[in-house]
């Protein structure tokens, strides 16, 4: 993967350890660039580099459909959510903290996010966008940091965070509108408005959905193959590590043999779903809406979606399933039961994909409704459809 320019400065300078803060400014709103056959703005290249190193990696963003000024903390990287409700979860328990997760005003925000930093155990990057709402250039009183933290101007030259491996990028389309105090202890970058070209394919199978490749590639670390989501410092700059593709296309091959005196099976029949087989995303609303205040042990929802969907496409194998939760394991039951559950453990990218879909999810306190239920994440759906399908393919 050939990175531009402003993220390769960026790397250097992290690895020469001249910065943990840095200030992205320029068109880290407007500028596009290709990854994976995709076209992506800043924030979200900023996070694609940096969880390739980070245990996780967390973008503070604003609600700009309310007079008020709204922050929203977001994990789209796989299970970061819930990594981060984990890694604070016996802090805030230890300094008797009460406060939600999901911040309500800035200054909670910048809280959680330093809260999280100064604890120890995991590698983090964040990215923080419109940081002149902020440290404004033309307001004296900058927002606080929550929960009794520093002040965001003392961040850059602080020893919890330089002597760590955690990483902060602001991101400001005009420089001149943040604090020159802050912009001054940190490290400057321009973000031009330039694309970079699109790559290669990375493999023949005609597959570039670069959510299948985070899902299975990061997914794969679960069965023995390394951990490409640990950090140390250095981590970065490793030439050998494979990007997602490059992963799954090894995850995905399947050995070949060719011999003279073997005439090759014909390929079978792709299975078509009946006319009024439910889409898994449509299964998956349906299954959270019957359980809309959630919680959701063992991603239930996911698991009656896929069986549901399983079902409608292939009632010769898979009757109706029903889950339980019985000793903290889910017991699955139904004609085919035993085959649904072998292809949901075997299959690590399935659960990843349900956890990415759920994960993304906060239920309000009355629950969802039809109306109040956010689009499910894309990425999830395509990967649980393609997952379906070559599950499907194979019986």
């Amino acid at each position: 993967m050939n990175w531009p320019q402003w993220i390769e400065t960026l790397k250097e300078r992290y690895l020469a350890e001249e910065a943990s803060v840095f200030v992205l400014h320029g068109a880290v709103r407007s500028g596009r660039w290709s990854y994976a056959g995709e076209s992506v703005d800043c924030p979200e290249l900023m996070r694609r580099f940096l969880e390739r190193s980070r245990d996780m990696v967390g973008v503070l963003e604003w609600e700009t459909a309310t007079i008020e000024l709204k922050p929203r903390l977001r994990f789209p990287g796989i299970e970061d959510r819930g990594r981060f409700a984990r890694h604070l979860g016996a802090r805030m328990v230890l300094d008797g903290i009460t406060e939600p997760l999901q911040p309500a005003t800035p200054e909670k925000a910048l809280g959680l996010i330093w809260l999280a930093m100064d604890t120890p155990g995991a590698s983090q990057g964040w990215i923080l966008t419109q940081a002149q709402r902020l440290a404004h250039a033309r307001k004296r009183q900058h927002v606080r940091t929550g929960l009794k933290g520093p002040g965001l101007e003392t961040w850059p030259s602080a020893p919890w965070l330089r002597e760590s491996n955690n990483v902060v990028v602001l991101l400001v389309e005009d420089l001149s509108e943040l604090s020159e105090a802050l912009v001054s202890q940190c490290s400057v970058i321009p973000v031009p408005e330039s694309a970079m070209p699109a790559p290669a394919p990375a493999v023949s199978e005609p597959s570039t959905d670069d959510a299948m490749a985070e899902i299975e590639a990061a997914l794969a670390a679960a069965s023995g193959q390394g951990d490409p989501l640990s950090l140390r410092r250095g981590a970065l700059d490793e030439g050998g590590d494979e990007g997602p593709m490059e992963q799954l296309s090894q995850l995905d091959a399947q050995p070949t043999f060719v011999m003279d005196d073997v005439v090759p099976k014909p390929a079978p029949a792709p299975v078509e779903p009946a006319a009024d087989a439910p889409g898994i995303g449509d299964a998956m609303r349906q299954a959270i809406l019957r359980a809309p205040k959630g919680p959701w042990p063992h991603r239930l929802p996911g698991r009656q979606a896929l069986a549901e969907v399983l079902h409608h496409r292939a009632p010769e194998r898979f009757g109706p399933l029903s889950f339980e939760v019985v000793d903290d394991a889910v017991r699955c039951t139904g004609p085919g039961a035993e085959e649904f559950d072998a292809w949901y453990r075997g299959d690590i990218a399935v659960d990843a994909a349900v956890g990415m879909a759920l994960g993304a999810l906060e239920p309000p306190a009355a629950g969802f409704t039809d109306e109040t239920l956010p689009e499910l994440a894309a990425p999830a759906i395509r990967a649980l459809t393609r997952r379906i399908d070559k599950f499907l393919d194979s019986l």
